[in-house]
C-alpha cells in the first residue's frame, strides 16, 4: 500500500510537470487534458488487494477528470454513468470529427446518458479461463462469474461496501431478473466484440515498426520539456 501511494504520488508530481510545461508554452488554455485509468485497486477493501477476485466497486470505479479547451465546462461535476469507450468519441467530437461506425460509446457532452454500466474481466488461467461480468445501475449491482446461478447482487443504496449478496433473497427477485435479462440482452446482441477497435485501421505488429514509433514519441517527449 506505501508503494502504491508513493506512485500516486510520482504521477501527481509529473502531471504538475506536464501542467507547468503547457502553460510555460502558452498552449494550457488550447488544450484537452484527460486523467483516467483502467481499474482501480482494492487497497484493503474486503481485505484484498491488487485486481483479483470480482469486480467490485474499487475496480469498476475509476478516475475521469477532464480539462476542455478555452474554460468549457470548468469547474463542473457530472454523476452520469460513463465508460471508458466514452472517452475516444468524445475527443473525436471535440475535434470536429465523426467516429467510426464501429465505435461504440457515447459523447460525454452530448445529452445521451447510460441507464447502466458495464464491465468484463478474465479469471483463471489460460487453459482454464473464466469469464466474470458487471453490470450496475443507480441502485443496483450483479456480479456474474462463470455462471448466472452463482451471481452476487446488490443492494448499493442498502449495502454500498457490497458485503450481503440479495441474489437468494425472494424480496429482489423481479428486480434481480431485470437486471439479468438486461446483461444477457447487451452481450448477445449489443457487444460486438472488442468495441474499441476499428478493424479497418492498419496494425503494427513488426517489432522493428514498434521501437522506431517508441522512438519518435521519446524524441517528441523530449523536445516538449526543452
Amino acid at each position: 500500500m506505501a508503494d502504491y501511494y508513493g506512485m500516486i504520488t510520482q504521477i501527481d508530481d509529473c502531471v504538475g510537470r506536464i501542467f507547468e510545461k503547457l502553460k510555460e508554452k502558452n498552449l494550457y488554455d488550447n488544450t484537452m487534458i484527460i486523467f483516467t485509468s483502467d481499474h482501480g485497486d482494492y487497497m484493503g477493501y474486503h481485505h484484498m488487494m491488487l485486481k483479483c477476485n470480482h469486480l467490485y466497486e474499487p475496480l469498476a470505479r475509476i478516475p475521469l477528470l477532464i480539462k476542455y479547451p478555452d474554460g468549457e465546462f470548468a469547474g463542473q461535476t457530472d454523476d452520469a454513468f460513463s465508460e471508458n469507450i466514452d472517452v475516444s468519441v468524445t475527443v473525436l467530437e471535440k475535434c470536429g470529427l465523426k467516429k467510426a461506425d464501429s465505435m461504440q460509446g457515447i459523447s460525454l457532452c452530448g445529452e445521451e446518458k447510460r441507464s447502466f454500466v458495464f464491465s468484463e474481466g478474465q479469471y483463471g488461467s489460460e487453459t482454464s479461463p473464466c469469464l466474470g461480468y458487471m453490470i450496475r445501475t443507480d441502485r443496483f449491482k450483479l456480479l456474474v462469474r462463470g455462471s448466472l446461478e452463482e451471481a452476487m447482487f446488490f443492494d448499493l443504496s442498502k449495502d454500498p461496501w457490497e458485503f450481503c449478496s440479495q441474489a437468494h433473497n425472494p424480496e429482489y427477485r423481479e428486480e434481480l431478473e431485470k437486471v439479468k435479462r438486461e446483461l444477457t440482452d447487451f452481450i448477445l446482441f449489443r457487444l460486438s466484440g472488442k468495441v474499441y477497435r476499428d478493424r479497418k485501421v492498419p496494425q503494427l505488429k513488426s517489432q522493428e515498426k514498434l521501437d522506431e514509433q517508441a522512438k519518435e514519441i521519446k524524441k517528441f517527449a523530449g523536445k516538449f520539456f526543452e
